[in-house]
């Protein structure tokens, strides 16, 4: 949902041009395992949108990543594929 949003505890209530429908996105157990080390991050714990924003800039988020490769903050594809194949 990347259009009107509203937080709500059960999920994201999306508002678009045509309808409105509630996403399931459990923010707090997607919490539980977000690795993210990013200090102001407003996607943690939500997934979907965090995974568009870094595909948009051609990256993938920081739950790709070992903690050590994470905290480099270096999310391009080409990190992700070197760390990948070890």
């Amino acid at each position: 949902c990347n259009r009107k949003e509203k937080e709500r505890g059960d999920g994201l209530l999306c508002r678009s041009a045509k309808k409105e429908f509630l996403m399931e996105c459990n923010i707090k157990r997607n919490l539980s395992f977000c690795n993210c080390s990013y200090p102001t991050c407003e996607k943690k714990g939500k997934c979907c949108e965090c995974l568009h924003y870094h595909l948009k800039r051609r990256e993938v988020p920081a739950c790709f990543f070992s903690k050590e490769v994470e905290r480099t903050y270096d999310r391009s594809i080409e990190n992700f594929i070197k760390h990948y194949k070890g």
